[in-house]
């Protein structure tokens, strides 16, 4: 038997291909992989025990209960039985897997046996308070919401007093009145609405995001962003003031960004339209036209990778209008994606002027501390975008010297800009007659990129790069090239889907 986490790998591979139902997966790992149902549900899922204990911190987060201190080792004594975890953290994982206590190992299902007794005896026998529950293990307390009681007698009170029965103020009326009036100073206590401490913590989170971007695979990532704006978005429905609300829209739109980039890195440029498109709609509520431009500049970037440079030209030229005179990212930004669009068109003079002006914008951008990784356009990229545009309408050498100034400045760890820009280098030297140079660099670029990066615009700048090739008659460069691209794409396939 191979290891649990490649044993479980095979099985839900398996399951996608034969569409298995998920209850037969766990059950089915749990057997093969010899572990316990809480472990096997971690690893139907692939999750490793760092997302987990994360998830779930993010999840307690989102109820305003406070960031709970919960590391993977507590999760990984919990799978082993070394521990059990307590009637918060039973129920945090329920919610995560979205099941019963007893399907995760905790305790047993009774509910077949009141089935059994309920047709023996012909009689109904009340139950649902201890299923899933070991006898002893938790108390009825425990178990049962007392408060969901009292609010059940409570209703029913008043709704006799709206219908007349029972007009006189006797005591449980009363009661059933004064704790309405209770309710309604609760709702309104500010322990009760989302404090400036969460607030600042989500906009950690987006910063964190935007940070690790391209550091972690890009699957993996979009697993934790979609989870957390679930949970952010959750957020947004609790009483709040009318700043903090603010700031979390903000937030949530800028997450929103952070995924739809994901998914542009990961080829799925109709679903990330969808989520620039939320992100817009949060951007427009709190009426930031700043942020609205950048994600309308992030999506014309994925149609200048995706559906083609005129399509990339008429969104950068929406995002600039969206800014106006005004000063920010996208207005540096903006102008850079549309010469690159342009360049791609064959409008060199139109491509270099919008360049400069990006170029002179950006010397003006204020310090933003949150404008980091993801969401950033610092002078790296402004290099990169630079090298981009002069490989296509300028001197084919001044291409390849922007190119290696390009690559001077990123660091060695940001291979998938390094990929951008070594493709840019191969377009020159194809335009200089260096047919076989360049079919090389495209080569080596494919050879050396780590598919889990999400490196969907590489790929897409690749066949770009066949095209042109082709079009030099390289036959033999072509179907190399092209050999590589299929090999390379199935395991961006692989490790993406």
């Amino acid at each position: 038997m191979g290891s649990p986490r490649r044993t479980a790998a095979a099985i839900r591979d398996s399951a996608s291909a034969g569409e298995w139902p998920e209850a037969e997966v766990i059950h089915l790992i749990s057997e093969e992989c010899d572990v316990g149902l809480l472990r096997a549900h971690r690893l139907a899922r692939g999750w490793t025990l760092v997302q987990v204990a994360e998830m779930i911190c993010i999840q307690e987060t989102s109820t305003l209960a406070g960031i709970p201190r919960l590391g993977h080792h507590r999760v990984s004594r919990w799978e082993t039985g070394i521990e059990r975890p307590s009637p918060r953290y039973l129920d945090a994982l329920c919610r995560l897997y979205e099941t019963r206590p007893d399907l995760l190992g905790f305790g047993r299902d009774y509910e077949c046996a009141r089935d059994r007794r309920t047709q023996d005896d012909g009689e109904f026998i009340e139950h649902s308070e201890y299923v899933g529950y070991p006898h002893g293990s938790l108390s009825k307390d425990t178990i049962t919401d007392p408060a969901g009681d009292d609010e059940l007698r409570r209703r029913t009170l008043l709704e006799g007093l709206a219908a007349g029965v029972g007009t006189a103020m006797s005591r449980p009326l009363l009661e059933a009145v004064e704790q309405t009036q209770v309710m309604l100073r609760r709702a309104l206590s500010p322990k009760n609405s989302v404090s400036r401490d969460t607030v600042e913590w989500w906009q950690g989170r987006v910063v964190d995001h935007a940070t690790t971007y391209r550091t972690i695979p890009a699957a993996e990532q979009l697993r934790m962003t979609l989870l957390e704006f679930d949970c952010l978005c959750r957020l947004l429905s609790q009483r709040q003031s009318i700043a903090h609300q603010a700031a979390l829209t903000n937030t949530t739109a800028r997450l929103a960004g952070i995924i739809g980039i994901l998914l542009v890195d990961m080829r799925r440029p109709k679903e990330s339209r969808s989520w620039f498109e939320a992100g817009r709609l949060a951007a427009h509520e709190v009426e930031s036209a700043p942020l609205q431009a950048w994600l309308t500049t992030r999506e014309s970037l994925a149609c200048l990778y995706y559906e083609g440079p005129q399509s990339a030209v008429q969104g950068a030229r929406l995002a600039r209008r969206m800014m106006g005179a005004s000063i920010s990212t996208a207005s540096a930004m903006a102008p850079a994606v549309e010469a690159r669009a342009l360049a791609q068109l064959g409008q060199g003079h139109e491509a270099l002027v919008l360049l400069r002006h990006g170029e002179d914008v950006f010397m003006r951008l204020p310090s933003d501390p949150r404008s980091v990784g993801a969401v950033a356009f610092n002078q790296q990229k402004l290099l990169f975008y630079k090298g981009n545009v002069m490989a296509r309408v300028g001197k084919p050498q001044d291409g390849v010297e922007a190119c290696h100034s390009a690559l001077a400045a990123y660091p060695a760890h940001d291979v998938v800009d390094r990929s951008h820009i070594r493709l840019d280098e191969a377009v020159s030297l194809l335009r200089l007659g260096e047919v076989e140079a360049s079919a090389k660099v495209v080569s080596n670029v494919l050879l050396g990129i780590p598919t889990s990066l999400g490196v969907g615009p590489v790929l897409a700048e690749v066949s770009e790069l066949i095209s042109l090739m082709a079009a030099r008659g390289a036959k033999s460069s072509v179907r190399n090239t092209k050999d590589l691209l299929e090999s390379k794409t199935r395991d961006f396939e692989r490790v993406t889907l």
